[in-house]
């Protein structure tokens, strides 16, 4: 009865399939909204302390209650599916003044499209699983962008340049590392967000030389690649595109030192001036608090 009439049915809804839906979605908003109210006073009344997904179905509670809980199985079977593809990293996309290719790898990382050895064995291509950095673990997007040795170096560097420091041992934490720090209109916040587009595409980038073209470049060098995309003029840029590994001519470790000068000092300066926007917010709050309260001794004058 529920098929299309083109093939002999009466294209009715099917209603238990769509009972089901209704409830999955009350499941899911259970499990990660808390900002409703009828959501908090279940927390507060019934899952209190307890983990939403192991916990027993309340006995105490309503049928409504029950079966939403019930419905914890599908949700689960939907989390598996979508895994963590978009997360909330989703804020990094948003106003983003790193280069468009840039950006779409960003995007494709996010939807977990790029196609690292783990997926590609999963189609059954034969590919080699290791890492390229490394030659430690398997590699997939969890290893390369946030435990790699050589992606931990990038990264390091990159943060170091614009003066934070910080230690990421696992994806998990790399991925809320970043959503907390790319919220808001901040310049931090859009330096974050270029930082974070332009090091997945220049990590991917470099992958791909090593696997299909055998060439590697030091850590090092990437992230001073990173730093002249939007920081440094293009003739800086293009200098150290002439800057070859095996090259240890005087000019060109020259060459080297003073664009990793110029990179330090852009950084930082770009580094001092969201410290400067913040001072400039807070010292306007001051000001205007201040000139409301005269206003208000005139007024009682």
């Amino acid at each position: 009865m529920c098929a299309p009439k083109a093939t002999a049915g009466l294209n009715m809804v099917n209603l238990a399939l769509w009972n089901k839906a209704a409830i999955t979605k009350y499941t899911w908003e259970l499990a990660n909204k808390k900002d409703k109210l009828w959501i908090k006073w279940i927390h507060s009344y019934y899952i209190k302390d307890q983990v939403f997904y192991t916990m027993g179905v309340p006995q105490q509670s309503s049928w409504m209650l029950k079966k939403i809980f019930e419905a914890r199985a599908n949700l689960a079977g939907i989390t598996a599916d979508r895994g963590d593809a978009k997360g909330s990293m989703e804020g990094a996309m948003y106003q983003n003044q790193a280069r468009p290719k840039a950006i779409f790898i960003l995007l494709l990382l996010m939807h977990g499209r790029l196609q690292t050895a783990d997926r590609l064995k999963k189609w059954k291509i034969q590919v080699d699983e290791i890492c390229c950095f490394c030659k430690l673990a398997l590699e997939t997007k969890e290893h390369l962008f946030a435990e790699c040795v050589y992606g931990r170096d990038l990264w390091n560097m990159l943060m170091q340049w614009i003066q934070m420091q910080v230690s990421l041992p696992s994806w998990a934490e790399w991925q809320q590392w970043i959503i907390q720090k790319t919220k808001g209109r901040s310049q931090m916040a859009r330096i974050l967000k270029m930082i974070v587009a332009e090091y997945v595409y220049t990590l991917w980038i470099e992958r791909n030389a090593r696997i299909f073209e055998k060439t590697a470049t030091t850590w090092d060098i990437l992230a001073k690649k990173v730093a002249c995309v939007k920081v440094v003029s293009p003739r800086a840029e293009l200098e150290q595109s002439s800057i070859r590994a095996n090259d240890s001519s005087d000019e060109s470790i020259e060459k080297t030192v003073e664009l990793d000068k110029a990179v330090k000092a852009r950084m930082a300066s770009l580094a001092r001036m969201a410290a400067s926007e913040e001072v400039i917010r807070v010292l306007g709050s001051g000001r205007a608090r201040r000139s409301n309260v005269n206003l208000r001794e005139e007024a009682e004058c």
